[in-house]
């Protein structure tokens, strides 16, 4: 069975990476943002206050405003989310990958799928990338041919190079969600195949990725797995786990409600020592390694 590696934020969090908190913070223009607990709904509270075209007029190098030949300036409309949206990422370009980067290459995964919006892993592979085209769940993914066969790198919520593709806010995700449900709807024999299916039918390892509420589109996906196993016992027969580290933000019930989803919760044991974060996920290595 193939094997597939779910990866998220805290991957980069080792290395120094912004939160995401620290990142809406970064492009909002408000100098405290409220507490609001789901990351999603304080995305919306920044965008939607703003209007939702930016209008301005174009200059040149040294700020002086361009005129057409009828000398009045030249204007520009601009979609205010999007140019939000291009901000983030290009602050994200600037971010350097973290050590265990190359631990994920070493794992040697058939699949890579991420929530991420870098590009850091299939950049650290010394061959050509095949970039699949724009477009829905089916095709946002990058491939490489080695001689032990394919590998695939999804990032479901988009990409730095694409920033209108990008999912940050509670609409995005919620109409992820039904992108989801179109495609397992539709979805026939000579269906060309998604990060979606890894999820039924590889051996899945998700690791530095909270799963928080905010989640709806993952959280909605393994609970039709757990659906359609119920309905079906030869279906979905693969195992998933789930790395937990026991630091302050382990939450118990989490671990309870995933494990009724059948997945696999494997404890990870945090020290609190100064080296804590990379002593748990060099576990949590060498437990998918040993796998």
């Amino acid at each position: 069975m193939e094997k597939t590696i779910l990866y998220g934020n805290g991957v980069n969090l080792l290395g120094g990476g912004p939160s995401w908190n620290k990142l809406l913070q970064d492009i909002s223009d408000k100098a405290l943002l409220p507490p609001i607990q789901s990351n999603t709904l304080k995305y919306e509270y920044i965008i939607l206050p703003q209007e939702e075209n930016t209008e301005g007029v174009l200059v040149d190098e040294e700020s002086s405003i361009l005129v057409d030949d009828e000398g009045n300036a030249i204007g520009f409309v601009e979609n205010t989310e999007l140019n939000l949206k291009a901000s983030l990422c290009e602050k994200l370009k600037g971010q350097e990958p973290s050590y265990f980067y190359d631990k994920l290459v070493e794992l040697n995964a058939d699949n890579y799928v991420t929530t991420n919006y870098e590009l850091f892993l299939p950049q650290k592979f010394s061959v050509k990338l095949k970039e699949s085209p724009e477009g829905d769940l089916r095709y946002r993914h990058i491939s490489i041919e080695k001689e032990d066969g394919c590998k695939t790198f999804w990032n479901i919520h988009g990409d730095v190079g694409n920033p209108d593709n990008v999912i940050l806010g509670l609409s995005d995700y919620c109409q992820n969600v039904v992108r989801i449900d179109d495609y397992l709807n539709k979805q026939t024999a000579d269906s060309q195949k998604s990060w979606i299916d890894l999820l039924f039918n590889t051996e899945v390892h998700i690791l530095g990725l909270a799963m928080a509420n905010e989640e709806i589109d993952l959280w909605n996906v393994l609970t039709t797995r757990k659906r359609k196993r119920r309905h079906n016992s030869t279906e979905c027969q693969n195992e998933i786990y789930y790395y937990a580290i026991q630091d302050e933000t382990f939450d118990p019930g989490k671990k309870e409600l995933l494990k009724a989803l059948d997945v696999n919760v494997v404890d990870v044991e945090f020290d609190w020592s100064e080296n804590a974060y990379k002593k748990a996920y060099d576990r949590i290595y060498e437990l998918i390694k040993n796998a």
